[in-house]
């Protein structure tokens, strides 16, 4: 039974990379429409397949939204075809349209109830994953002033937001689109950048959520943090520095060539909005580590508790990635 399980979770991650490399491949929106529905189709199964108590409301909410926003999309694609004289109001509701299905402002109220109710690795599956598709038909939307509007806004919303939040999930979710917002912002400096911190991105992402997993943390005060040993707790502060773009951790790098390249086009309030949203955001990944942190040193002074942690690869490859990004 576990063999066929496996199986078909395998099939549907398949089709899931299919429908991605589909609209990749596509040179029309059309076709890229299409992908973007393969790759719904997929992925609520994959998220069905690990069932908790809230998986279930979670998987309607996110089949809801993605619908609507598909419909939206469609429709203002095919009325373009047709009212020429409309053409840049429904370019603005295709553009939004867009946008809802990915959760950015004013639109991000639906991702934190549904990362809520997934597991771990589909919560990866929907912060990076799903978002590849969008990005390509952002590539085709002429509409930077908008864009840029908006991503600056959903910045800082979504960085506010994770300051008074204590479910990991919820962290991750506004981790997640404060990300997003820059890299959309990317899409005007340079394509190459846009790669480079999608992958840095995704790598953090995986190895903070497998930790989660493995730890089984759900919220930032938990009684069995005191069941982690020294090396977990530098695992996890190395993997929220690296995540908060602290140098000279692997998140630092891609965030400072943008940073940069902003610079060289003159797009002042926008770097300034990108580092003032990254303070906020570290304050809230350094929340989860020193909470752990402290209640760890009290602990061991009057314990010799020790367990044995099998997670030294991924210290290793924290370290070195820098090294190996500069390269």
């Amino acid at each position: 039974m576990k063999n066929v399980f496996f199986i078909q979770k395998l099939l549907f991650f398949f089709m899931m990379m299919l429908s991605i490399l589909f609209s990749a491949s596509s040179n029309s929106f059309l076709g890229i429409w299409m992908g973007l529905e393969m790759n719904l189709s997929a992925i609520i199964p994959i998220f069905l397949m690990n069932q908790n108590g809230k998986t279930e409301k979670s998987v309607l909410i996110f089949f809801l939204i993605q619908s609507i926003s598909s419909i939206f999309m469609f429709l203002s694609f095919f009325m373009s075809m047709a009212l020429f004289n409309l053409m840049k109001m429904l370019y603005t509701i295709m553009f939004l349209s867009i946008f809802l299905k990915m959760g950015m402002f004013p639109f991000y109220f639906w991702v934190p109830k549904v990362m809520e109710g997934l597991s771990w690795m589909n919560c990866f599956l929907l912060s990076t994953v799903q978002k590849i598709i969008p990005l390509l038909l952002i590539f085709t939307l002429n509409m930077n002033k908008l864009i840029i509007f908006l991503s600056v806004f959903n910045m800082i919303i979504c960085s506010m937001n994770g300051i008074n939040q204590f479910s990991l999930r919820k962290i991750m979710t506004f981790s997640s689109l404060n990300h997003l917002s820059i890299m959309i912002l990317t899409i005007f400096f340079s394509k190459k950048l846009l790669k480079l911190y999608f992958v840095v991105y995704s790598i953090m992402t995986f190895m903070a959520m497998f930790f989660f997993k493995k730890k089984n943390m759900n919220y930032i005060f938990q009684s069995f943090f005191f069941n982690m040993s020294k090396i977990s707790i530098f695992l996890l502060l190395v993997l929220m520095l690296s995540m908060s773009g602290t140098p000279p951790f692997i998140g630092f790098f891609p965030k400072m060539m943008i940073v940069l390249k902003a610079l060289e086009m003159n797009l002042f309030i926008s770097v300034n909005m990108i580092l003032l949203s990254n303070v906020m955001t570290t304050f809230f990944y350094l929340r989860i580590c020193f909470s752990s942190l402290f209640l760890k040193s009290s602990f061991m002074k009057t314990t010799n508790f020790y367990k044995k942690d099998e997670e030294g690869i991924f210290i290793l490859l924290t370290l070195i990635s820098p090294f190996i990004l500069m390269f």
